[in-house]
């Protein structure tokens, strides 16, 4: 074995280290899964802590030994995976099974600590075949003996997909993150928003990664002046590595005095607004510290937590330009952001090519994607609560793909297009009610990407949310697991599970994981936090996803699973869950029995004038939840 390691690595004249087996049990590489078919053979490799450098992977297969030069694919980080393919035209017989180790930067090979995992046709799972009946969630690749010629396509369930590099449409699988280039890092796919210091949580989620927004002056302390204080996000960065999590930083333009939006310091909100900086070697340098001491020369405690740099949260409204400083007006807003997109993403990628940037976020994306034809439903709701000024009373406003402006559309257009040499990653924002909404959104994008000739982008949703109206416990459960199997399988590489809940009156409901009383802290909805560790055991980093139908499988480190959408559906909510006889919210009480059912319009009256106003077209419903049960957990 050791002369075979050495020939294919061209060392065979060294005669020293490359010919000795060094033991590397912390480094924990192995190979988890093994998948052939015609033209390919797919190895996923994943890679546990350990900070030693690995100049190649060696595979042992039993008629054949191969590096990874030799196939398509990349060495995993720490606590990666990586998924490698060799063509099937380098084996002489279809491999039974194969091993996996590293050769370290110093030449030397690790030892195969690993138990040989078994080669499977591609598609391979755990059905209960042989009935001679192809049943749903079977197929040619998952049931031959009974699916035999009747592996099915896109087209023939009526799933429209956009089909680019990564999607074979005749199979309906999707290969993840066959868009991003292989010297782009990869972010995890199972995220949640987590905001502040709420790590054990977030662990106890079974989540990868969190997501960070950092305000540029608050990181010089609490007056935003003198130099860089690192100590509180070397904290926060120490607790994601204790918690084998990443993060996704979101570093914003914002500082009164360094940007040429001013605000009051000490009145100061998450909601501030970026803007373009006044001395842009100010904003590079700080880009660069973080990239810098979390990226290329992080200290032990905090090496490979940073999955990318974020530039800017929700540009569509944070963004102002003031004119008075000469460089643009008011009419070229879109201008400044495109020229801070340039100089940052150039700025990063000057210290750290790998690191991945991501695309400031763009929301309000379904009704974009209504707009722009590719909602297949012809409409959404908004979910808005109540808005005299838009007329809305009744808490649900129907927008059809009549209502949305075009210039909204290509507004959405041009952040991807004008934009997408600044970005590896994309990133849509989607609090919606429906699961295939998310396709929709994935749809309207890689289709764009298409047309303009857009390749090696990822795509990505760091507030990702439903129900955002019509709520019930069971619903939120069910789209934990649903919303995310389309959204994987149309296109999305990674998901950030929204955890945000609004107050009474804006147009968010109960969309997160988290919620709790108002005088409480740090509250999980255990039942959903249940449900999102569920699908995770699923689909986490999966390597390609496969849909028929409802029928979903992921081929993941420990096999190909299975979901369908037709699973545990719950009975849908009604309008007016104060008046529907159900106990919505589980407490043990019904409607206006129920003290979380209280109406708040102001011609809805309260106390006894509750019961005579429900039936006035003109109040909304709360959805059975006071103000208590909403909580703001940035």
């Amino acid at each position: 074995m050791q002369p075979a390691i050495v020939d294919i690595l061209g060392k065979g004249g060294d005669g020293g280290e490359y010919n000795r087996f060094v033991s590397c049990t912390d480094l924990n590489l192995e190979a988890e899964s093994c998948f052939y078919n015609e033209t390919d053979v797919e190895v996923l490799v994943s890679r546990g802590p350990g900070s030693q450098a690995i100049d190649n992977l060696v595979f042992q297969f039993p008629d054949n030994v191969f590096s990874l030069n030799q196939g398509e694919g990349s060495i995993p980080g720490e606590f990666g995976s990586s998924s490698v393919r060799f063509s099937i035209s380098l084996f002489s017989i279809i491999p039974e099974n194969v091993k996996a180790t590293a050769i370290l930067d110093s030449g030397q090979a690790c030892q195969f600590d690993d138990l040989p995992v078994r080669c499977e046709p591609e598609g391979t799972l755990s059905f209960e075949c042989g009935n001679g009946i192809c049943e749903p969630g079977e197929n040619e690749l998952t049931c031959p003996q009974d699916c035999q010629g009747q592996l099915s396509s896109c087209a023939d369930f009526g799933i429209n997909v956009v089909e680019l590099s990564d999607f074979d449409l005749e199979t309906c699988t999707r290969t993840r993150f066959g868009l991003i280039p292989g010297n782009i890092d990869k972010i995890p796919s199972a995220g949640v928003r987590i905001i502040g210091s709420d790590y054990a949580n977030a662990k106890n989620s079974e989540a990868s990664f969190g997501r960070d927004l950092i305000q540029w002056y608050t990181m010089y302390g609490p007056t935003g002046e003198g130099e860089l204080d690192f100590s509180t996000m070397d904290a926060k960065m120490a607790e994601y590595k204790s918690g084998n999590l990443k993060v996704i930083l979101t570093l914003r333009a914002n500082h009164p005095n360094k940007s040429e939006v001013g605000f009051n310091i000490g009145g100061r909100t998450l909601f501030e607004p970026d803007s373009y900086p006044k001395n842009i070697t100010e904003w590079t340098d700080y880009l660069q510290a973080f990239a810098d001491r979390y990226y290329v020369n992080p200290s032990p405690e905090h090496a490979g937590v940073l999955a990318a740099i974020q530039v800017g949260n929700e540009w569509g409204h944070q963004f102002e330009v003031n004119g008075s400083y000469g460089r643009w007006n008011s009419n070229q807003r879109d201008e400044a952001i495109l020229s801070l997109q340039n100089v940052s993403y150039n700025a990063i990628k000057e210290i750290a090519p790998s690191l991945p940037v991501v695309a400031f976020a763009v929301s309000g994306t379904p009704a974009f994607t209504l707009g722009a034809g590719y909602n297949e439903d012809g409409w959404i709701y908004d979910g808005q609560y109540y808005n005299p000024v838009l007329g809305r009373r009744n808490g649900i406003s129907i927008i059809r793909q009549e209502d949305v402006g075009q210039n909204t559309v290509e507004s959405f257009r041009r952040a991807m297009v004008n934009g997408s040499p600044f970005y590896d990653y994309f990133d849509a924002h989607i609090y919606f009610q429906n699961p295939e909404e998310a396709r929709y959104v994935a749809n309207f994008v890689r289709d764009t990407w298409r047309v303009n000739g857009i390749s090696n982008k990822g795509l990505i949703s760091t507030e990702f949310a439903v129900p955002i109206f019509n709520y019930s416990y069971g619903l939120h459960g069910y789209n934990v697991k649903a919303a995310q199997a389309v959204a994987f399988h149309a296109g999305f590489d990674a998901i950030t599970w929204g955890n945000w809940n609004p107050s009474p009156g804006m147009n968010l409901l109960q969309t997160s994981l988290k919620t709790c009383g108002s005088n409480a802290q740090n509250c999980y909805q255990l039942n959903q936090i249940a449900n999102y560790s569920y699908f995770s055991g699923l689909s986490k980093d999966f390597s390609r996803v496969r849909r028929q139908g409802d029928a979903f499988s992921f081929v993941t480190g420990t096999g190909n699973n299975n979901y369908n959408l037709g699973w545990d559906i719950p009975p849908y909510p009604g309008l007016r869950q104060c008046s529907d006889g159900l106990d919505n919210d589980e407490d043990g009480s019904v409607d206006l029995d129920d003290s979380d059912c209280i109406v708040f319009h102001p011609d809805c009256g309260t106390g006894n004038n509750i019961r005579q106003n429900l039936s006035n077209p003109n109040c909304i419903d709360p959805l059975g939840f006071s103000e208590n049960n909403w909580i703001f957990t940035f």
